[in-house]
């Protein structure tokens, strides 16, 4: 191998580098993410039996947002995932 294919070969593996880089950047943001979006629905879940959550969604023309309600009473209350899950599979 000559020195020029060395230099090439090097510089394509920096390139590389620099790509796997911010990659790992990007993924390491988006687990911080999904972290957060985990805490939400832990919170969700291990609220107390005789209590249920109210989930409303609304839109306007400000656009769509979302209300969380604790509410007392005696309601079943299966995981906040299965309901979610069962919701997606409802949907056409």
């Amino acid at each position: 191998m000559n020195l020029l294919c060395l230099i090439e070969y090097y510089e394509q593996q920096v390139f590389r580098i620099k790509e796997l880089e911010a990659e790992n950047t990007r993924l390491r943001a988006e687990v911080e993410g999904l972290r957060e979006d985990k805490e939400r629905l832990d919170w969700m879940d291990q609220q107390k039996e005789e209590e249920y959550l109210l989930v409303q969604l609304m839109e306007d023309d400000m656009g769509t947002c979302f209300s969380v309600t604790a509410i007392g009473g005696g309601a079943y209350k299966e995981t906040i995932r299965a309901a979610i899950d069962a919701a997606m599979k409802e949907q056409p």
